[in-house]
């Protein structure tokens, strides 16, 4: 008969922060923080520099071609992934929209391409309309119907 024997795991990271030393959590916090307003401005230019190219590729009128969908995709997750850490919440909430739009635009859903026009105009306002927190509200609720309608069309396609 075999014996089963119980070697315990050691977690060195557990282990350290169960010792002594080290740094408050407000510390860690206000580091981190203070590293973020570093990369600030290059990334909040990123933002700016990806909404500009989708601003380029949805400037011409019709269907998106396909080397312009996945462009905008592109940088619609960029702002998406950058948004949130630098205070650009809503705008990462209608880049992730935009992104299911573009993957619906894909079929037959007569309305993606208005909608993916009202996105970026969406997303240029967001970026720099100083918009009061209401009226920022009332900009995502809206995009949330036209987001949902569009995705009806494609249902039924």
């Amino acid at each position: 008969m075999s014996v089963v024997r119980f070697i315990p795991q050691v977690n060195r990271l557990a282990k350290a922060m169960a010792g002594p030393g080290g740094k408050k959590a407000s510390e860690a916090i206000a580091d981190a923080q203070a590293g973020l307003d570093t990369i600030a401005p290059p990334c909040v230019e990123a933002i700016d520099e990806a909404l500009l190219r989708i601003e380029a590729a949805t400037a011409a009128a019709g269907p998106l071609a396909e080397g312009r969908s996945e462009a905008i995709y592109r940088d619609a997750n960029r702002i998406f992934g950058l948004g949130g850490l630098f205070g650009l919440d809503d705008m990462g909430k209608v880049a992730w929209s935009l992104c299911e739009l573009i993957d619906l635009s894909a079929g037959t859903a007569p309305s993606a391409r208005a909608a993916i026009d009202a996105h970026v105009r969406s997303l240029r306002l967001l970026r720099f309309g100083a918009l009061p927190e209401v009226e920022r509200a009332a900009v995502l609720a809206g995009l949330d119907r036209l987001l949902a309608h569009v995705r009806g069309e494609a249902a039924e396609a």
